[in-house]
C-alpha cells in the first residue's frame, strides 16, 4: 500500500515511477541483557534473528566474575536455566538458540 501511494503522489512529477520500498530494520523487538556483561541494558533485534551469543557479544561479553553455567533465559513467564560450558560439552551449540522479543537474558556471577 505504501508503495502504491508513493507511486501514485510522484507520478505528478516524474512519468511512470518505479518505487521499491525495503524495510531495513526492525526497532520495536528488544531483549534485555543484565548481570554480569560489560554493557547490560536494552538490545535491539532487526531484521536478523538474534541468538544468545550475539546478545551477550552486543553487551559487551562476560565480566571476569560472570559464572558462564549460571545464565537465565525468562521468556513469557517462564524461567530456563542455561549452561554454556555443560551445551557446548553436549554438541549443542549456543548459537542455535535464538532470542524472541521480550525475552531477559540474565548472566549470574560465580558468588551468586
Amino acid at each position: 500500500q505504501a508503495r502504491e501511494l508513493l507511486t501514485t503522489r510522484l507520478a505528478h512529477y516524474i512519468n511512470k515511477p518505479n518505487v521499491t520500498l525495503t524495510v531495513q530494520s526492525y526497532r520495536s523487538k528488544r531483549i534485555y541483557v543484565d548481570g554480569e556483561v560489560k554493557t547490560p541494558g536494552v538490545q535491539t533485534i532487526n531484521d536478523i534473528p538474534m541468538s544468545l551469543v550475539e546478545a551477550i557479544n552486543r553487551a559487551g561479553g562476560f565480566q571476569p566474575s560472570a559464572d558462564q553455567s549460571q545464565i537465565s533465559l525468562n521468556r513469557k513467564g517462564m524461567s530456563y536455566r542455561i549452561n554454556l560450558p555443560q551445551l557446548v560439552q553436549r554438541g549443542v551449540n549456543p548459537g542455535d538458540i535464538m532470542l524472541v522479543n521480550g525475552d531477559v537474558l540474565r548472566v549470574r556471577s560465580r558468588d551468586e
